[in-house]
């Protein structure tokens, strides 16, 4: 009985954390890291930084950081962390490719959605010589704008509509050739406003004049199919924190002088509750392979955006789909049994909650068929305090992988698929 009582009280000590209720945290911080000790370099401690810190709360309710600034040591992705009444410590081991040695970290101090102030602690090694060292920071910080709608930070789904090439003094066309809704994520910052449009698009210009005027020429970053290019560009317009109204041109090198390529960008952002389709989720994947007989489940991030009343984008794990909407319903079919594959996209959008199924359905010659699919189920990001039951969960982390994804999603040959597809002619941004 005495041993049977030891073994109890062990296991409360070391599973106690894992008792606890998980507090709802699911945000992304603006936070300044400030290195403490490093003996892993022969160095100076590095100057502080601002970053990016997203707290990514799972279906299991554990919170999983995320960053990728080599300011903080580590791997990127801290997941399993259980904060508790607005605290967290948090202790696991690195990978490591040599198998008689751990490299522990630990976490500890402030985590809410309130803000964060944690210390990270990682033992690593120095090269040469692969001798033990440690480097220490502090991570201190508060969550984006994204539930504030008098704050400039944040994400907006914009209208971006091309008007193609304007040179010297011509007027701009009566209407655009072609127009599509974008996200770009604004973020406000003692050197100005960074903007990232479509993830291709990347310019600062000085933060808003009262009034929200905007009047800046300077350097356009563009993310174009051969990698990045430094263009000469501008801004005008009106950006407030409910809406921006602006004109945006740049020239590249096929342009002739005094040329430039013209978009109006036009919209609101996102609003502070999740009360519309368009935004980022939390999911789950269920994959089923009726070809090969297999079924595996993950959790990966999802968007909408809602392109107009009756059309909505889904960017899911899987690809980028413009899919019918008519009130609540998501519903489309597209190919033929003729073609050699029917495609079909159905499911429900209702804020916070999104799920649908995409179905891919291949005909063989001899008029056999057989279905690769994949089952979605989503909560709104930002905004923990909706309760969400998945309506199948991720597996387990497989213990031999050591590649930090998934081996559902790792494993399994991911389709192409013309079908769903919108391409208007948008310039640069066009995408293949």
């Amino acid at each position: 009985m005495k041993r049977f009582t030891i073994l109890i009280a062990s296991c409360l000590a070391a599973c106690g954390d894992n008792l606890k209720p998980i507090d709802l945290v699911d945000t992304t911080f603006v936070a300044d890291v400030t290195e403490i000790e490093n003996t892993c370099d022969d160095r100076p401690l590095a100057e502080a930084g601002e970053v990016f810190v997203d707290a990514v709360r799972h279906a299991d309710g554990t919170v999983e950081l995320r960053e990728g600034s080599p300011l903080i040591p580590g791997p990127g992705s801290f997941p399993n962390t259980r904060p508790y009444a607005g605290a967290v410590a948090h202790d696991a081991n690195r990978y490591s490719t040599f198998p008689d040695k751990t490299y522990p970290y630990r976490i500890e101090g402030a985590l809410s959605m309130e803000g964060l102030d944690l210390t990270l602690t990682e033992h690593w090694y120095r090269t040469p010589g692969f001798s033990d060292c440690l480097r220490k920071v502090r991570i201190v910080g508060a969550p984006r704008g994204f539930r504030d709608p008098a704050s400039l930070d944040g994400r907006y789904e914009i209208m971006t509509s091309y008007y193609g090439e304007i040179c010297g003094s011509s007027p701009w066309p009566a209407k655009p050739f072609a127009a599509q809704v974008y996200v770009l994520d604004a973020h406000p910052r003692a050197t100005g406003v960074a903007m990232a449009l479509a993830d291709a698009i990347f310019i600062e210009p000085p933060a808003p004049a009262s009034d929200g005027a905007v009047d800046w020429d300077g350097r356009v970053s563009f993310a174009g199919i051969d990698g990045f290019e430094e263009l000469d560009g501008g801004l005008h317009g009106n950006f407030t924190p409910s809406r921006l109204h602006a004109e945006l041109t740049f020239h590249t090198a096929d342009q002739s002088l005094g040329c430039r390529h013209a978009y109006l960008l036009h919209g609101g952002k996102r609003a502070s509750e999740p009360v519309d389709v368009g935004g980022d989720y939390r999911a789950v994947y269920r994959l089923r392979d009726g070809c090969e007989g297999t079924v595996a489940s993950y959790e990966a991030p999802l968007t909408l955006i809602r392109q107009g009343p009756s059309e909505i984008e889904v960017y899911d794990d899987w690809g980028d789909w413009f899919i019918d909407a008519d009130g609540a319903s998501l519903y489309e079919t597209d190919g033929s049994e003729a073609e050699g594959q029917i495609a079909t996209f159905s499911g429900t959008a209702e804020p916070p909650y999104v799920s649908y199924t995409l179905e891919f359905r291949s005909f063989d010659a001899d008029g056999s068929s057989c279905a690769y699919a994949w089952d979605v189920d989503a909560v709104a990001r930002y905004a923990p305090e909706y309760g969400w039951e998945p309506a199948f969960m991720p597996e387990p982390p497989n213990p031999n992988d050591k590649t930090g994804i998934t081996s559902a999603s790792s494993t399994v040959a991911r389709p192409t698929s013309p079908h769903f597809r919108s391409a208007p002619a948008l310039g640069p941004l066009d995408r293949p």
